[in-house]
């Protein structure tokens, strides 16, 4: 069976319902189409009259539903031409026979056109072989007229149909096989209408169509009043799919170059799933809005299942109608997307592995939401890059066994403008960018002073297991020569770390001639060796925001503080009942770092100043360029600030 560069195909519930329902003693004429009056869900089909009479005085027939089917109706015959460009005002999209039928073996119902585009003929005998020289001399004296072409016989249909006069009424028919071909020389397209609205009761699923590499799909939603074939200009984002009942939508079998401009409204209960069998074929979807039922259907969720392959949204909107409902595993990328409705306990709810990657997206329609939890979690990064964020936003909150190869990241993210915003979670802990604490002549994003918060958990050891705030970098310009690389930091502790809890990487070119580069770290030299503490500072880290102390104030553990009376030092409650005296202590000016200070029913401690610096001597950088310089911290439940500006000397 062949119906060869049928790439093109058309579906419109509306001007399918507007096609002439078959009736009882109706005279019809070659090229008249009707519909089946009340075919099951996904066999309605539309037919053309290829031989001239009069339908049944009584019964309707018995239809079948294959692609090109021939059904015999008292003295007329109808043939299965469903969404056939051809039939739909599109003749452009419809192949000639030199390219769709010459030397081809065909099967009934094969739409072609001469070779002048003027004239629409279709096989009417089964799996015949057409010819294999010249084209044959069309019998177009009027419409029926027939042509035999080798062991085919082609019936003349005419010049042209009327705009979308024969779409699909489902999108699930118009994707199956034989309606649009398998062809790798082209992609195949599914246009669906902008008046569209389907809908049904039970499972919805998209069959599987092509693969990532040969003849992906396009669905694309155009203007029903547009060109033909439609253009730019013609696309749409008003179609919809909708399921009524409590069954799940599964939007993710095969591979979609891109679907474009289709809203998918689930139903009561069931869970969108975008990438469910797992065939390893990207998916692309461009505005389209994708909503989670509306129902009592507490745990429904967005899933992404899948490995080898990448679901890619550009300018989606995901709906959400119940504080139950989440994301669930998989790969998937976001740009410019937005998130709306019902606010979720949790955005991302991880069990497995996946990537995610948000970016340009809008979160703020939600409230307090927690953006990743996670229970028995395999290997999964989200991205969060460039987000407009809910006002109060949560990270993280992991429960059982987490691999340590979760990591949750926001770049530039914030509820405001706040463009330093940076952070992170894993098991070893949380990563903060902060304008509270900041060290003078130190790091900023170009305008505020910043450090990087760093509060390690119970889980943070040396080597693999330790906190990493982002990679920082520097140019070095200095060759044959020792370059000293310090970075500052402050801990909220009684002493600076040691090596073994605390240690910078530097990764430089010290190798002449090439760039294989050379690491210097600052931490123990082995195993068995004694480690040392770090040098104390004396900088000044009151650059950033940190407030000073108020009286008769109720503070949490964990605020920070800065007061006059000791300049350039900050303090970090350590311990709350209460609120703090009515006038400052005088423990706080003769207060040194590590030192505790006694304020009503609150105490606060000074941090502990430090700085981390390493020779890069042997060997001597070789050629100017940049030093990369990774931070790692090792000790458990502790928070360290460093400044991100690495000075060299």
């Amino acid at each position: 069976m062949s119906f060869t560069q049928q790439n093109v195909n058309y579906c419109s519930s509306a001007q399918y319902s507007l096609v002439t329902a078959w009736a009882t003693g109706a005279a019809k004429s070659v090229g008249n189409l009707v519909r089946q009056t009340a075919p099951s869900v996904g066999n309605e089909r539309i037919w053309v009259c290829i031989i001239a009479g009069t339908t049944h005085a009584t019964t309707e027939p018995t239809w079948t539903t294959g692609r090109g089917d021939k059904i015999t109706d008292n003295t007329v015959t109808w043939m299965e031409i469903t969404g056939l460009p051809a039939f739909n005002g599109d003749i452009t999209s419809t192949p000639n026979w030199v390219s769709g039928a010459k030397s081809t073996n065909v099967s009934n119902g094969h739409c072609i056109k001469d070779a002048a585009g003027t004239h629409i003929f279709l096989a009417t005998t089964a799996n015949a072989n057409a010819g294999t020289g010249a084209e044959p001399t069309w019998n177009t004296a009027a419409v029926g007229n027939t042509t035999v072409d080798a062991s085919v016989t082609w019936t003349y249909m005419g010049t042209s149909f009327g705009a979308w006069a024969a779409p699909h009424q489902r999108t699930a028919r118009a994707l199956q096989a034989n309606w649009t071909d398998t062809s790798p020389t082209k992609v195949q397209t599914v246009f669906v209408g902008s008046d569209h609205a389907e809908t049904q009761s039970s499972s919805f699923s998209w069959p599987v169509k092509g693969t990532s590499n040969t003849f992906p799909t396009d669905i694309l939603c155009v203007n029903v009043a547009g060109s033909l074939p439609p253009v730019s200009a013609d696309l749409r984002t008003t179609a919809t799919v909708s399921v009524t009942g409590s069954s799940q939508m599964d939007i993710g079998n095969g591979a979609y170059r891109i679907v474009y401009g289709i809203t998918f409204n689930n139903g009561t209960s069931g869970n969108v799933s975008l990438q469910w069998n797992l065939d390893n074929n990207d998916r692309y979807y461009e505005n389209c809005t994708f909503n989670l039922p509306s129902g009592t259907g507490s745990a429904a969720s967005f899933q992404f299942n899948g490995i080898n392959c990448v679901n890619y949204f550009k300018g989606c909107t995901f709906g959400f109608t119940n504080a139950g409902h989440s994301m669930t595993n998989g790969y998937a990328e976001f740009d410019n997307c937005t998130f709306s409705g019902t606010t979720p306990t949790t955005l991302i709810n991880g069990q497995s592995q996946g990537r995610f990657v948000f970016r340009n997206c809008d979160f703020s329609a939600f409230g307090t939401t927690t953006l990743f939890t996670g229970t028995s979690i395999g290997a999964l990064m989200a991205h969060f890059r460039d987000c407009k964020l809910p006002t109060t936003t949560t990270l993280t909150s992991f429960s059982g066994p987490v691999n340590r190869d979760v990591d949750i990241i926001l770049s530039r993210c914030s509820s405001a403008g706040n463009e330093y915003h940076y952070q992170q979670s894993n098991l070893a802990g949380t990563i903060e960018a902060r304008a509270d604490i900041a060290r003078a002549t130190g790091g900023s994003d170009g305008g505020t002073p910043i450090s990087y918060k760093c509060a390690t958990s119970a889980f943070s050891f040396l080597n693999g297991g330790d906190l990493r705030p982002p990679l920082m970098a520097t140019w070095n310009p200095t060759t044959a020569a020792n370059v000293t690389v310090t970075v500052y930091g402050i801990v909220n502790a009684a002493a600076v770390p040691t090596n073994i809890e605390a240690h910078i990487d530097l990764d430089y070119l010290g190798t002449s001639g090439n760039t294989i580069g050379t690491r210097a770290s600052s931490r123990i030299a082995d195993t068995l060796a004694a480690p040392a503490g770090y040098t104390a500072d004396t900088s000044d880290w009151t650059a950033g925001t940190v407030a000073a102390r108020q009286n008769t104030h109720t503070y949490s553990v964990g605020d920070v503080i800065k007061v006059a009376s000791n300049p350039g030092r900050v303090f970090f409650c350590t311990a709350s009942s209460g609120n703090t005296a009515g006038a400052e202590p005088g423990g706080y000016a003769s207060a040194v770092d590590g030192g505790s200070v006694t304020d009503g029913s609150a105490t606060f401690r000074a941090g502990c100043r430090f700085k981390m610096a390493l020779t890069l001597s042997a060997p001597q950088p070789q050629i100017a360029g940049f030093i990369y310089c990774q931070a790692k911290f090792a000790k458990v439940s502790t928070t360290v600030y460093i400044d991100p500006f690495i000075v060299l000397t």
